[in-house]
C-alpha cells in the first residue's frame, strides 16, 4: 500500500510537471509567433493531453506490476501459513485426488495419494455433508471436516479442512463419567416385618440402611433418606457399567440379611435413570421407574438408560400377597371423579377373556354405572368364558343385554372426554380391542399382574398390585370402599348375587379356590361377595370342564416332557395336530396339575390354535414363570402367567420355550428367596 501511495504521488507530480510544461510551451509559442491563433491552442491542447495520456499509461503500469508482485507475494505467504498451520488442509479434485496438503495432514495421513485412502470415506460422503460437517478418523483422532468448493476456468478444486475434536470428545467423556447417577431405593416388605419383629426390627433396618451405603461407597456416592425405609443414592455414571456388569447383587446382599427368629428377608427395589437433559427430568425417570419396579412385584432393579429404554434385574422374589387397602381407596376417590367428568366409560379387558376378567369388567361397570349413565364393556361375547359366566346375568339383568359390545361398536363410541378403564391387562397388544387404547387419552389401569414396562399413553390412574390375587379382588373392595368421600351415596356398590358370583368365580379361579397367591384381603373381598349373595357352589359349576375341554386336556396330558429335571412341558404335538380349543381352561388346567407331579418346579402347557400358539405356565414359588413368559413376548404374576405368539409354527415355538428356560436356568432365577 505504501508503494502504490508513493507511486501514485509520483506519477502525479510528473502529471504536473508535463501539464506546466504544456503550459509553458503553448504560452511561449503564442509570444514568439508572428501570427498567433487558435492552431497554436489547439496544438498545445493535444501536447497536453498527449502528455496526460502518457503520464497515466506509465502510472497504470507501473500499478498493474505492484499488483501482480503483491498477489505473489499474498499466495506465498497464504501457502506458507496454511502449512504451517495446526489444522489439517487438503485441496482434492472432485474425485478425491489430492493435489496439495499442508504439514499436519501429510504428517496424519502418510501422505497418501487420495482422500479415501486417507480417511476410508469416499468424497462424496465428505463434499454432501451438511453444516454440522463429517466425522472421520485420521491419524488415529476424530475430526469433522467441512469441504468448500473452488472453482476455476479449467475445472473445480475442494479444500476441505479437518476440525480436531479429539480433546473435546474427551473432555465430554470426562463429563459424562462424572455426571450423577440417580437412583431410589425402598425396602418392600418393612412394614411387614416391622409387626412381626418389634423388638429389635429398627436395629436390624439400621443394618440394611448401612449395607446400601456400604454399597453406594463403593461406587463413589452417597445416600440420604428422604423418608422411612425410602433412599436416595447417587453415584458417577462410570460406576454404573459395573453394577450391571454384576447383575445388581446388591440386591443378593439386602435379602441375606435375614430378620427375626424366622429370618425373614427383606427386599429392595430401585428405580435408576442415567439420561434426560438435566437433573430435574432424570430424578422424575429414576421416580417413574421405581414406581415400575413396585408394580412389578418388587425385589428388582428397573434402570432407565441413557438411551431412554428399560432394562430390568432381578425379580427373583415371590411378592408379598399381604398389602393394605391405602392405594386402593385413595385410588377409588380418584377413578369416580374421573367417571363423573367423562362423557361415556369404556371397560375392556384382555382377548379371550377369562373369569377374572370378566368379572373384573363386571365389577366395574356397575361401579362406573352408579356415577355415569353411559357405561359400555367390550369384550368377545362368543368366547366359552364369557357364554359360561354370564348366562345367569343375562337372563335375570336384562340391562346387560346391552351393556356388552364389540371392538367396532366400541370405537364409535369414542369422544375427547371418552374414559376407558383397562381390566386384568396392562399390556396393550393383548387387550380386546387395542385401537381403542390407542385412541383414547384418558385411562385407567386396574390389573394385579406385573407390569411390562412403560405404556405409550401415560394413565390418568394406575393400580398395579402384583401382590393381589386377582383383578376381582381389587375390583371388590374399591367396590365396598367406593362410598368413601361421597356421603351423598349410601350404598355405592349395588352389586346383584349374579355379579357377585361372577367377582367371585375369578378370584376363584386365580387363587384355585382360596389355595394359592391368598392372603387376608382375598379373604375379606370374598366376604364382602358373599354378602352381596354370591355362592360359591353356583361358582363351581363354571369351571366344569365340558367335552371339548377334556379331549383338549387329554391330548396335552399325552405329549407331557420332562425338561431339566424340574420343568414340565404339555402339548408338544405336530402341527398338523392343531387343537382349536377356544378356552385358557383346560390349558392352565393342565398346567396345574402337573405341578403335583415329583420334583416338578414349573409347568407349561401349550395349545396350537388356528391362529396363534397359547402358553400357559404355572409356577410351586421355586421358579418366576413371569420372566420366562417375558422372554416369549407374555407376562403375568411369579407363579402364574403366559404367552401368546403369533406367525410362527408350534415347533418354533416350542424351541424357543426351551430357549427362554434354559437363559432363565442359567442365570440363576431359579434360586428361591422367598
Amino acid at each position: 500500500e505504501k508503494k502504490q501511495d508513493l507511486s501514485f504521488l509520483l506519477y502525479l507530480l510528473l502529471s504536473a510537471f508535463a501539464a506546466l510544461l504544456c503550459l509553458v510551451g503553448t504560452a511561449a509559442f503564442l509570444i514568439l509567433s508572428d501570427k498567433p491563433g487558435i492552431v497554436p491552442v489547439i496544438a498545445g491542447g493535444v501536447l497536453l493531453i498527449l502528455c496526460e495520456a502518457l503520464v497515466a499509461f506509465l502510472w497504470l503500469n507501473a500499478k498493474k506490476k505492484l499488483n501482480f508482485e503483491t498477489d505473489d507475494e499474498m499466495h506465498k505467504a497464504t501457502s506458507a501459513a496454511i502449512k504451517r498451520m495446526d489444522i489439517p488442509v487438503v485441496f482434492t479434485t472432485v474425485d478425491g485426488k489430492v493435489i496439495w496438503f499442508n504439514n499436519l495432514f501429510a504428517e496424519l495421513s502418510g501422505k497418501c495419494s487420495t482422500l479415501e485412502a486417507a480417511i476410508g470415506r469416499k468424497p462424496g460422503e465428505l463434499f454432501a455433508a451438511d453444516a454440522e460437517g463429517c466425522s472421520v478418523e485420521l491419524g488415529g483422532k476424530r475430526f469433522i471436516t467441512h469441504s468448500y468448493i473452488m472453482p476455476t476456468k479449467n475445472c473445480d478444486f475442494w479444500m476441505t479442512v479437518f476440525a480436531d475434536m479429539t480433546d473435546l470428545d474427551a473432555a465430554n467423556a470426562q463429563v459424562d463419567a462424572e455426571s450423577p447417577v440417580i437412583c431410589y431405593a425402598v425396602l418392600d416388605n418393612m412394614d411387614k416385618l416391622s409387626q412381626l419383629v418389634k423388638s429389635s426390627f429398627r436395629t436390624e433396618a439400621n443394618k440394611i440402611e448401612t449395607a446400601l451405603i456400604a454399597w453406594a461407597g463403593e461406587l463413589d456416592g452417597f445416600v440420604r433418606e428422604y423418608d422411612r425405609d425410602k433412599y436416595l443414592i447417587s453415584f458417577p455414571r462410570k460406576n454404573l457399567q459395573s453394577v450391571i456388569d454384576g447383575d445388581f447383587a446388591v440386591l443378593d446382599k439386602i435379602k441375606t440379611a435375614g430378620i427375626g427368629e424366622g429370618g425373614m428377608y427383606v427386599t429392595v427395589s430401585m428405580g435408576i435413570a442415567c439420561c434426560g437433559t438435566n437433573l430435574k427430568e432424570r430424578e422424575a425417570m429414576a421416580a417413574a421407574a421405581l414406581e415400575t419396579a413396585l408394580q412389578r412385584g418388587g425385589d428388582q432393579v428397573v434402570l432407565r438408560d441413557r438411551n431412554g429404554g428399560l432394562s430390568y434385574y432381578g425379580g427373583k422374589t415371590k411378592s408379598d400377597s399381604s398389602r393394605t387397602r391405602i392405594l386402593s381407596r385413595t385410588a377409588c376417590d380418584k377413578i369416580i371423579k374421573l367417571i363423573s367428568d367423562s362423557s361415556n366409560v369404556i371397560i375392556m379387558g384382555h382377548s379371550s377373556p377369562d373369569f377374572d376378567c370378566i368379572g373384573g369388567c363386571v365389577g366395574l361397570y356397575r361401579m362406573a354405572k352408579t356415577f355415569n349413565e353411559n357405561v359400555k364393556i367390550v369384550t368377545n361375547k362368543n368366547h366359552l368364558n364369557f357364554r359360561t359366566c354370564t348366562r345367569r346375568l343375562l337372563e335375570e339383568q336384562p340391562e346387560y343385554a346391552s351393556v356388552f359390545i364389540s371392538g367396532d361398536e366400541g370405537m364409535d363410541m369414542l369422544r375427547s372426554d371418552t374414559l376407558l378403564i383397562i381390566a386384568d391387562a396392562n399390556n396393550m397388544s393383548i387387550v380386546e380391542c387395542p385401537d381403542i387404547t390407542k385412541n383414547v387419552s384418558r385411562q385407567i389401569i386396574i390389573d394385579h399382574h406385573r407390569k411390562l414396562g412403560e405404556l405409550e399413553i401415560e394413565p390418568e390412574i394406575t393400580l398395579i398390585e402384583p401382590g393381589t390375587s386377582s383383578c376381582c379382588e381389587l375390583v371388590s373392595e374399591m367396590l365396598e370402599l367406593a362410598s368413601v368421600g361421597n356421603a351423598a351415596v349410601s350404598d355405592v356398590s349395588g352389586l346383584s348375587s349374579a355379579e357377585a358370583d361372577v367377582l367371585l368365580a375369578g378370584i376363584m379361579l386365580d387363587t384355585k379356590n382360596f389355595t394359592r397367591s391368598t392372603g387376608e384381603e382375598t379373604f375379606a373381598a370374598a366376604m364382602f361377595l358373599k354378602s352381596r349373595g354370591a355362592d360359591s357352589e353356583r361358582v363351581r359349576n363354571f369351571f366344569d370342564n365340558g367335552d371339548s375341554e377334556f379331549v383338549t386336556a387329554s391330548k396335552l396330558g399325552k405329549n407331557l416332557k420332562v425338561f431339566l429335571d424340574c420343568i414340565a412341558i404339555a402339548g408338544e404335538q405336530s402341527d398338523n395336530e392343531k387343537i382349536t380349543g377356544e378356552d385358557r381352561i383346560a390349558a392352565s388346567n393342565v398346567a396345574e396339575s402337573m405341578l403335583s407331579i415329583k420334583n416338578i418346579d414349573a409347568s407349561f402347557a401349550m395349545i396350537y390354535t388356528e391362529d396363534a400358539v397359547l402358553i400357559s405356565a404355572r409356577s410351586n414359588g421355586k421358579i418366576n414363570v413371569q420372566l420366562i413368559m417375558e422372554k416369549m413376548g407374555g407376562g403375568g404374576r411369579y407363579d402364574a402367567a403366559g404367552a401368546q405368539i403369533s406367525g410362527k409354527s408350534f415347533s418354533i415355538v416350542s424351541g424357543m420355550l426351551r430357549d427362554a428356560i434354559t437363559e432363565y436356568m442359567q442365570s440363576g432365577s431359579e434360586e428361591n428367596s422367598d
